[in-house]
This record gives structure tokens, sequence and C-alpha cells, in this order.
């Protein structure tokens, strides 16, 4: 914006609000150190189940979830309670090992994203970032998945 005196003046950003959500304490201690007021995000809420996460999700209407697929009570199904409930949030599934079934569940319930847990930090905060900005986050394995079978279908 304009100061008044053709000066630029930058507005602060705000940082973008974060639930974690993951049963294991040390996943959800490692992305609040390395995330947490800095590079962009504020930790807002964490939880160990999806009870945990979806009443943190409708309490605080993070702009994110990173949740554990695997968590107590379903991750998929966390993700989906959350989503009906808080629109204007973005949710990204992390697992320790991905698979299609479970990629394209994700898909299915409307997460913008799906993470193998061993992701580095900072390619974790560019990809929150773009998800947060409204890009999806899938493995290229499960794209070419998507387009095998779209391209079974039309040539059957």
């Amino acid at each position: 914006r304009d100061d008044g005196r053709g000066d630029a003046v930058m507005t602060p950003v705000q940082p973008l609000r974060l639930l974690v959500a993951d049963d294991y304490p040390l996943i959800r201690l490692a992305v609040r150190d390395e995330l947490d007021g800095r590079r962009g995000f504020t930790i807002c809420a964490e939880a160990a189940d999806r009870p945990a996460a979806v009443a943190a999700a409708i309490r605080e209407r993070p702009d994110l979830c990173l949740l554990d697929v695997c968590m107590p009570g379903n991750g998929l199904r966390a993700a989906a309670e959350i989503l009906a409930s808080v629109r204007e949030t973005r949710v990204v599934l992390m697992t320790i090992a991905a698979s299609d079934e479970d990629m394209l569940a994700a898909l299915a319930v409307g997460a913008a994203g799906y993470l193998v847990k061993d992701v580095d930090f900072d390619r974790l905060a560019l990809i929150l970032a773009d998800v947060a900005s409204g890009e999806l986050a899938y493995p290229r394995r499960l794209m070419r998945h998507l387009v095998d079978e779209r391209r079974a279908v039309v040539t059957a």
C-alpha cells in the first residue's frame, strides 16, 4: 500500500494457523518446533485422536489441518468431519507409508494433500503454504494412477 508520500509500505502477513493431529507426541513436537512462529505458521492446536482433532478444528477454525491418516479414530474420517464443519480450512493428511487406497480416499473426502512423513520441514512449509493458497499436494504417483485409470475407462 502507499503511505501517502509515494512510498510503498509492506503490510505484515498474518501467519497461517495450523492444527496438528498425530497420536505420536514426538511428531507433534517436531512440527511445532520447526513451524510454530517460524516459516509463516503458528500452531493453534494439537490433538492425538479424531474426536480431539475435530473439536479443536471447530473451536479454532485453523487455516490448515495436518492430520495423521492412522491416528486413533481414523484420520480420513477426521478429515471428512472437519471439512464438513469448517469449510474454510484446508486439510493435508500424512502417513508413514503411502498407499494408493488411502490417497484415493483422501482425495474423495476432499483433502487438499497427502504426504509421507519423511518430508523435510523446508519442503513441508512450502507445501502447506501452497495448499493454503489453493494448490493440491498429492504425490505424482497418485496422479499417474488416476491418469492410467481414466485412460483405461476411455479406451474400454
